[in-house]
C-alpha cells in the first residue's frame, strides 16, 4: 500500500513550489498567472491539514485576484430582444393587473407561469451556445473584494448567465405590474394589508411585521424594508412547508435533540420541497437568495455585504412577490 504520509509530503512540497512560483510571478506583475497558481494550490490544500500554509495561500489568493480581475476577459450574454416581445410582455402585464380588485390581480400574478424562469430551458440554451474561447482556456470566477468564487468551473457560471436573462425579464415584469397597481391606488399599505390579513395564515406578530415592512417601503426606506422582509420570507416559507408536510426539522447538537431547519439551497433543491412548491419556483428562490452562482442575496443581507444601491426598488419587489406568491399558493381553512 502507498505511504499516505509520503504522498502528503510530496503534495505539500509541490504546493510550496507553486506558491513560491506565484510570488515570483506577482513580483514581475503577472498577477493573472499568479492567481491561477494559487487557485490550483487551494484545490488541494484543504485536504493537507496544513493550516499555516492554507492561511498564507488564501491571503495571497485575495491579493492576487484583486489585481488579476482587472486583466480578465469576461463572458457576457447581451440578449437581442425584439421590441415586439417587450410590447407583448407589457400587454401581458396589463392583462395580469386589469382588475379593479387587488386580490384578483395578485392571484393572476402569483399564478402566472411567465413570471417564473424555466430552469430546464436555461440548461438547454447554455449547452447549445458555448463561446469558442470557453473551450480553450481556464476559467476563474471572482466574488466580492477579490475572493475566489470558482476555479475552472465555467459550465455553472455560464448556466447562470442564461438563467439570469429570464430572471431579469421576470423582475422587469414584476416591476411593471406593481407600478401599474400603484398608479391604480392598489399597491399601498392599507389595500395590501387587507388582502394579506384576509389570507388567514398570518398571526398578529407577522401581520405587524408586514405592516412595518410596507410602511418602510412606501416611505422610500428600502434598506429597512428589505432587512425585515428577507427573514420574514424565510420564516414564512419554512412554516408553511412544515404545514404542507415537508420535513423542516433537523438534529441539534446532540442526536437526542432537534431544531428547526432554515431555508437553504439544499432545502430548495430537495425533491420533497420541489414536489410541493414546484421545481422552477424553488430554483428561482435559490438562484436569487442562496446559490453560489447566483445573487446570494440572503447571505449578503445577513452579513452586511450589500452595497446600498442593492437595497433597491427592484429587489424589494421581487422578494415581496415571493412572499405574496407563497401566500396565495396555500389556502387556509378552519378546523371543523
Amino acid at each position: 500500500m502507498p505511504d499516505k504520509n509520503l504522498a502528503k509530503s510530496l503534495v505539500r512540497k509541490q504546493v510550496k513550489e507553486d506558491i513560491h512560483t506565484a510570488k515570483l510571478l506577482a513580483n514581475d506583475g503577472d498577477y493573472l498567472e499568479a492567481s491561477f497558481r494559487i487557485a490550483k494550490s487551494l484545490n488541494v490544500l484543504g485536504n493537507l491539514g496544513d493550516k499555516a500554509l492554507l492561511k498564507e495561500a488564501k491571503a495571497l489568493s485575495v491579493a492576487y485576484n484583486k489585481e488579476a480581475e482587472k486583466l480578465l476577459t469576461t463572458h457576457e450574454i447581451i440578449p437581442d430582444i425584439d421590441p415586439k416581445i417587450i410590447d407583448g410582455l407589457e400587454d401581458y402585464v396589463v392583462q395580469l393587473t386589469k382588475s379593479s380588485v387587488l386580490k384578483k390581480n395578485l392571484e393572476r400574478m402569483t399564478a402566472s407561469r411567465l413570471l417564473v424562469p424555466r430552469y430546464d430551458e436555461a440548461v438547454k440554451n447554455a449547452k447549445k451556445i458555448v463561446p469558442l474561447t470557453a473551450q480553450l482556456v481556464t476559467h476563474i470566477t471572482y466574488g466580492d473584494n477579490g475572493y475566489l468564487k470558482s476555479f475552472d468551473n465555467f459550465s455553472s457560471d455560464w448556466l447562470f448567465e442564461h438563467y439570469n436573462i429570464q430572471l431579469n425579464l421576470s423582475m422587469s415584469m414584476i416591476n411593471m405590474a406593481f407600478s401599474r397597481l400603484y398608479r391604480n391606488n392598489q399597491f399601498d399599505t392599507k389595500p395590501l394589508m387587507d388582502v394579506i390579513s384576509g389570507r388567514g395564515m398570518y398571526g398578529l406578530d407577522q401581520l405587524l411585521r408586514i405592516r412595518t415592512i410596507l410602511d418602510h417601503r412606501f416611505s422610500g426606506d428600502y434598506y429597512s424594508a428589505i432587512c425585515l422582509l428577507v427573514p420574514l420570507l424565510d420564516k414564512t416559507f419554512m412554516s408553511l412547508s412544515g404545514v404542507l408536510g415537508i420535513d423542516t426539522y433537523t438534529f441539534g447538537n446532540k442526536l437526542t435533540s432537534t431544531r428547526g431547519k432554515t431555508l437553504s439551497s439544499p432545502m430548495l433543491n430537495s425533491k420533497e420541497c420541489q414536489k410541493v412548491w414546484g421545481k422552477d419556483f424553488c430554483i428561482m428562490l435559490d438562484m436569487f437568495l442562496f446559490n453560489e452562482d447566483g445573487y446570494k442575496y440572503r447571505h449578503r443581507v445577513a452579513h452586511g455585504e450589500l452595497a446600498l444601491p442593492e437595497y433597491s426598488y427592484t429587489y424589494f419587489n421581487l422578494i415581496f412577490y415571493f412572499l405574496i406568491k407563497i401566500s396565495f399558493m396555500v389556502k387556509a381553512t378552519k378546523k371543523k
